[in-house]
């Protein structure tokens, strides 16, 4: 999303998700959850007949396209989620500081020298 890669990708993503680990964790579980299902039935309606039986026959082989359509799909919708999520943490946000209500801006900048930093910037 933002045409950088390894760990300057994951040093931004690391400072723009500050102060929301719990919101990332309930977002990644139920995910990570349903793809370990998947592939607990791959091993166990796939592999294991493939074991027992010695070949491949074309029900399983069927049966193991659409598990693996099944899994294509939840990697799909948690890169949707996560990009949604990573979109949430650099938008707007409303604040309430002594009584008054603000509005921020939260983003993390590269420097020159390949440092991240998180910068807040208050509008009025």
């Amino acid at each position: 999303m933002e045409r950088r890669g390894g760990f300057t990708a994951i040093l931004k993503a690391c400072v723009l998700m500050r102060g929301r680990a719990s919101t990332a964790l309930s977002v990644a579980l139920p995910i990570d959850l349903a793809l370990a299902a998947i592939e607990a039935l791959f091993q166990f309606r796939v592999v294991r007949a493939y074991h027992f039986a010695g070949k491949l026959g074309m029900s399983t082989a069927l049966e193991g396209i659409s598990i693996a359509y099944l899994y294509s799909i939840f990697v799909v919708l948690d890169t949707i989620v996560n990009c949604m999520f990573f979109k949430s943490c650099k938008t707007y946000s409303w604040t309430e500081q002594k009584g008054r209500h603000s509005c921020r801006r939260e983003f993390a900048e590269e420097d020159s020298a390949g440092y991240v930093s998180l910068t807040t910037e208050e509008l009025p």
